[in-house]
């Protein structure tokens, strides 16, 4: 499969990725186990962007390692100016690959450059993350959690962009019924 393909409308999608990822979800349900339901959403989600784009995978995962890392400082440091200088840290890094990526064909000789897909989307999803844990939510301790709201495949190549506080009850405290 190739990302042309693998597309939402794409027959692999409907047919065969989507309906697998669910219900192995489904089965994990079963032992309603909010972690495990949580690694197969974040496996899911990094396989679907590696389908499309594996090359830039790195960029993905990189992302969520080091906002999980800055929200982590934020949350456990004391002084106020501190926190403001991880915030605006994390911002500029975030926005600074962005740019890059954006940008950089415009002033080189190099305008083939290939975007990381979706690269939009997961840097705001965590700049969102982050804010609101300088805003003083609690930083997620889990790495896994930090990484399925950032990678979750629905909405990581055509969003939309979810704030973190509207759905953090889902992730860390879903039921099946």
């Amino acid at each position: 499969w190739s990302f042309e393909k693998m597309v939402f409308s794409s027959l692999g999608f409907i047919f065969v990725f989507l309906p697998f990822v669910f219900a192995i979800y489904q089965l994990l349900s079963l032992v309603n186990h909010n972690f495990l339901k949580n690694i197969w959403l974040v496996i899911s989600s990094l396989f679907f962007y590696y389908l499309g784009n594996e090359k830039d995978l790195w960029w993905l995962l990189s992302s969520v390692i080091v906002n999980y890392i800055f929200a982590y400082c934020i949350d456990y440091t004391e002084k106020r100016i501190i926190k403001k200088i991880f915030l605006g840290g994390s911002i500029a890094l975030n926005l600074s690959v962005l740019v890059y990526f954006k940008f950089s064909g415009l002033f080189t000789e190099n305008r083939n450059t290939i975007i990381p897909l979706g690269i939009s989307f997961f840097t705001f999803q965590a700049i969102s993350y982050i804010v609101d844990v300088y805003r003083d939510k609690r930083a997620l301790r889990n790495p896994i959690d930090v990484a399925l709201y950032i990678t979750f495949f629905p909405q990581l190549i055509a969003g939309p962009i979810i704030r973190f506080n509207e759905i953090e009850k889902e992730i860390q405290n879903r039921k099946t019924k």
